[in-house]
């Protein structure tokens, strides 16, 4: 069973030009996110990430998300996704739950990131933008992703903790390989010409995330990342032939305005919503 970022290179060998993400207008190619997970994963070895060792990454549904996450499986470690909105005491918990090594957070989280991290002795790194790039200056990347094991552990997902303390589960490349191939496969039948479009925050649903992911980068479709801003609305137009939408039930109403304009949130060719 190979690594699932394996996906991920296969993607870029055969369609090096098809747009991989989609986010605040701008477009990054399966080749060019090839290239920056290559790259990255160095800077995880270069950082004493190993194979086994757990990630953590408190970053919200943007490109940067993708870069870690894919990062971290192409060195064989296992990403621990974390909700951004965390408070300082539960970063702690999840970190030392899973004893992670590192935690990748996004700058407008990092007061709780940090002291999370330091409550827990993980060193933690800021991830905007523009970090990645300075991170990578000079790397020229490792190519292909390490092999793995069917049961070598790629994920360690938290339940909310709504009856009690959170708990981590742990997902394998085989589980999460499985997985796409029933969803993409048989369920959803993504192609190419999809899009999918990325908006889960919470907890409960930060699984989403890599999910949509996942479906997208094994099928060659597009990933289109909405961030959830809580206190506005956002409109979102169906961008090309069967879009699939994934939405938290009650986030549905701020991440797509269904009371703007046709032109503005045309969501007729829509296939698929999962909530």
């Amino acid at each position: 069973m190979p690594n699932l970022g394996f996906y991920l290179s296969e993607s870029a060998d055969r369609y090096p030009d098809s747009v991989a993400l989609r986010c605040d207008g701008v477009t990054t190619t399966y080749s060019q996110l090839a290239d920056s997970v290559c790259r990255f994963a160095e800077f995880l070895v270069r950082q004493g990430i190993t194979p086994g060792d757990r990630v953590g990454v408190m970053l919200p549904n943007r490109p940067e998300f993708v870069v870690v996450f894919y990062s971290v499986l192409h060195e064989g470690a296992v990403a621990v996704p974390m909700n951004p909105l965390q408070n300082a005491r539960e970063v702690a918990f999840f970190l030392s739950n899973t004893g992670a090594k590192t935690l990748f957070f996004a700058p407008e989280c990092a007061a709780a990131a940090t002291a999370g991290a330091q409550a827990a002795g993980v060193c933690a790194v800021a991830i905007d933008g523009g970090a990645i790039a300075d991170l990578t200056a000079g790397i020229a990347g490792f190519q292909r992703p390490l092999p793995r094991a069917a049961d070598d552990n790629a994920v360690i997902l938290h339940t909310s903790g709504t009856t009690g303390v959170p708990k981590g589960a742990k997902l394998t490349h085989a589980n999460l390989s499985r997985n796409q191939a029933v969803v993409t496969g048989r369920l959803l039948d993504l192609g190419p010409d999809d899009v999918v479009m990325g908006s889960s925050v919470t907890d409960e649903h930060i699984g989403h995330n890599f999910h949509e992911q996942q479906w997208s980068v094994t099928n060659r479709a597009r990933l289109r990342d909405i961030q959830h801003r809580p206190r506005g609305r956002q409109s979102a137009r169906a961008e090309a032939r069967g879009d699939f939408l994934t939405l938290c039930g009650h986030l549905v109403a701020t991440s797509i305005d269904w009371r703007a304009p046709r032109e503005q949130a045309d969501v007729c060719q829509m296939r698929y919503c999962s909530m």
